[in-house]
């Protein structure tokens, strides 16, 4: 799960910006500030890990386009060649073969991560410089050598360190964290025999096998490496009787990711050590041998925990579901598709064909939804091999064609569609969904406006009843839409820290920034810029 997302050197930020993901994250400040620049981030990260690509950035692509690097970057002398990217995770570790015991008051704990990634460029292709995760004030950093083709991995701790090399890694064989293969005496030797070629796909299935166990012949062999020199770092803990590979050997199965978990497991893994037992009576002893064997630990786990948080955010980020600000103009007729659609286009393009999909069942359903929280129903009438977009108002007996109706709906309803599509989902899984929005308020009456500030809050308070994580960030200028989410919280639909209103300001010399203003339990900013919509 993304809780917050942090950027430096990208575009007009010079400067570190963080912006803190709640269930409502509204970005407001004048034009040019920074604001677009920052919620394009989620699109451009959508389209980066839907696509194939030669670096972990797809700077064009089918959602954004940010040009290439070069043009990313913060035009700045004294900006270093780098764009920093930092993503907060919330990670489930709970292992697969029990995701179906949800409710198991033995589930795994949910651990918060911290993982920052370095872009650099050469040869105008965009690579990682370094990146790394954080977890209770220890960090993994790993840092590619692309010219020396080799790789190092640095653990770092709050009272030591260490680092080791590893075999090199490939600029386009990830997207963020590089799944590691480790340089150890069994690397230096193959197994794999050779097979006669009357059968290829013996030979493929063979040789892929000896891979994968080559693969885990060179991680227990790095764990078993990484727990000799643990041992070797926390002796003085323990007896002086006490053998170095029995405390070796003791680490060896140790996974717990977090310093909480690790002193439950040693404490409970060396209990019938007295002397060590006696030693971590004392808070400060203990807390010492936490801090040097916590990185270790995560060292010596890292290929498992990076493939943990690759997998958690690349489905975050696949859960973006980006509406652009200037959506597409609705159409007096569309000819018939035979077509599958799973969600809204961008662009809202594609508004049409889902409408049209709908089963009696499902156009009922969802006028009665649009009729109570807008006022109006939306359906198609088909004539011949074409079809067309009617509108219902509850003011007017009449159904009008959509392309009579002025640009409001056209802009509206492809996000009222998008929320629908979500709310109406089949799948019960507790993946988040994200929801990025550019200007909802485009070409809509502040009556309306209101309306869809109010639509976003019961969404989030329905989706928290449910135990579904729905996230909506949008971008805005319309004080209506503020002053609606002020009314929400007043009315108890949402909560005030569900809600984060980030303000952008511009200057010359630092470039973009922002800070959050805070609402109060009666709806009320507590630190609202004087003026701010009025431009006195």
């Amino acid at each position: 799960m993304l809780n917050g997302i942090g950027i430096q050197n990208l575009r007009s930020f010079s400067q570190y910006a963080h912006s803190e993901l709640k269930p409502l994250t509204v970005y407001l400040g004048r034009n040019s500030s920074g604001k677009s620049s920052l919620i394009r981030l989620f699109p451009l990260l959508r389209q980066s890990v839907e696509e194939t690509t030669t670096g972990p950035i797809l700077w064009y692509g089918r959602y954004v386009d940010y040009g290439n690097f070069n043009e990313a970057i913060h035009k700045s002398s004294e900006s270093e060649e780098i764009i920093k990217l930092q993503f907060d995770l919330t990670l489930d570790t709970t292992p697969h073969n029990v995701w179906y015991k949800l409710n198991d008051p033995n589930r795994f704990p949910q651990l918060d991560f911290r993982l920052k990634i370095h872009l650099s460029e050469q040869n105008q292709k965009t690579y990682a410089k370094s990146i790394s995760f954080e977890i209770d004030g220890s960090t993994i950093e790993v840092v590619p050598d692309f010219e020396n083709e080799s790789t190092t991995i640095h653990a770092r701790g709050l009272v030591s360190g260490c680092f080791l090399k590893t075999e090199a890694t490939s600029k386009k064989d990830y997207k963020f964290l590089p799944i590691l293969s480790w340089i150890t005496d069994t690397g230096k030797k193959s197994s794999i025999k050779e097979i006669p070629e009357v059968n290829k796909s013996l030979r493929a299935e063979y040789t892929a096998y000896m891979s994968r166990n080559l693969f885990r012949e060179k991680e227990n062999a790095h764990n078993k490496i990484i727990c000799r020199f643990a041992a070797k770092q926390l002796k003085k803990f323990f007896h002086h009787n006490t053998k170095p590979e029995t405390i070796s050997d003791e680490l060896f199965d140790v996974r717990a990711y977090s310093k909480d978990r690790l002193e439950h497991g040693v404490l409970s893994l060396f209990k019938g050590h007295n002397y060590f037992t006696k030693q971590m009576q004392n808070p400060e002893i203990r807390q010492e041998f936490l801090d040097i064997l916590h990185p270790l630990i995560l060292l010596k786990n890292y290929n498992s925990i990076a493939d943990l948080i690759n997998s958690s955010l690349t489905r975050s980020l696949l859960s973006v579901k980006y509406l652009a600000p200037i959506r597409a103009n609705t159409e007096r007729f569309y000819r018939f598709q035979d077509l599958q659609v799973e969600e809204m286009d961008h662009t809202g393009s594609n508004l049409a064909m889902i409408l049209n999909s709908f089963s009696e069942s499902e156009t009922a359903k969802f006028q009665k939804w649009t009729n109570e929280n807008f006022g109006f129903v939306s359906f198609v009438t088909t004539d011949g091999s074409h079809y067309a977009i009617k509108i219902k108002t509850e003011n007017d007996n009449e159904e009008h064609n959509i392309s009579d109706m002025g640009y409001g709906y056209s802009q509206v309803l492809p996000i009222i569609m998008s929320i629908w599509l979500e709310i109406m989902s089949e799948d019960n899984r507790s993946d988040e969904v994200i929801f990025v929005i550019e200007q909802p308020e485009l070409h809509l009456h502040p009556a309306y406006q209101s309306k869809v500030a109010y639509l976003f809050a019961k969404v989030i308070n329905a989706a928290k009843e449910s135990d579904k994580n729905v996230k909506f960030i949008f971008e805005t200028h319309s004080q209506s839409m503020i002053d609606a989410i002020g009314n929400c919280i007043q009315d108890k639909i949402i909560d005030k820290e569900d809600v984060n209103i980030m303000i952008f300001e511009k200057c010359k010399e630092k470039g973009s920034t922002a800070f959050t203003a805070n609402f109060d339990d009666e709806g009320y900013f507590t630190n609202w810029p004087v003026g701010f919509f009025s431009g006195e």
